[in-house]
């Protein structure tokens, strides 16, 4: 998933990675002021370093924003400031097939 400044963005889905969906969506202003004061408020540059992926078959989630950027996998222990992130990102407009879209 990938937001841009202006609120609009898109997200790509599906099982294979050589052919994925996208969907494109745009932010309303509160939703975009959200995301900002969440990102603000928790800084990616503070979360600390999860290290190697401790699994061979898991998910790997990337956060960039301000130049910093922060990587962690669906197994990694729970990181403190990154659940605001995580709960807005997961209320987003995903095709509801999805698992955690609709």
């Amino acid at each position: 998933m990938l937001i841009g400044a202006d609120g609009t963005g898109v997200a790509r889905f599906g099982g294979d990675i050589r052919d994925l969906e996208e969907k494109e969506f745009t932010l309303s202003e509160a939703e975009l002021e959200e995301l900002r004061t969440i990102l603000e408020e928790n800084p990616i540059s503070t979360f600390p370093d999860q290290g190697d992926a401790v699994c061979s078959d898991c998910f790997e989630y990337a956060y960039a924003y301000g130049g910093d950027e922060y990587t962690r996998d669906d197994v990694s222990e729970p990181v403190e400031g990154l659940d605001d992130l995580d709960a807005f990102l997961a209320e987003l407009p995903l095709p509801e097939d999805q698992p955690n879209g609709g």
